[in-house]
């Protein structure tokens, strides 16, 4: 996650947040990275996610479709984890690990 924060300007202190699909709410790395973080751990249904996914142009992978029914998780969980997010930093792998991140946009 640190290279990916690193990549956008970012640092551990922008996180509000991290976010995935409702099959990973028991996941102990999530959980830990959350807590470690000091932010909260929020999962998203799968029919959540797909719907996003089938409005935005989102990054799509057969293996995620076959596993667990949508077609990806990180980029659409980033978007709903914000009231009107943009994403930022599409799908990156690090070491077994997939990130997006979006940033909330405020309006001026």
């Amino acid at each position: 996650m640190d290279a990916s924060l690193s990549s956008i300007g970012a640092s551990r202190q922008s996180v509000s947040g991290i976010f995935s699909i409702d099959l990973k709410q028991h996941e102990s790395g999530m959980i830990e990275a959350a807590h470690e973080l000091g932010v909260p751990f929020q999962t998203f249904s799968a029919a959540e996610i797909q719907t996003l996914a089938d409005e935005r142009e989102l990054s799509r992978s057969e293996f995620v479709k076959e596993k667990i029914g949508v077609d990806g998780v990180c980029e659409a969980a980033s978007l709903l984890g914000t009231k009107h997010g943009e994403l930022i930093l599409p799908k990156q792998k690090q070491s077994g690990v997939t990130v997006a991140i979006s940033m909330e946009r405020f309006l001026s």
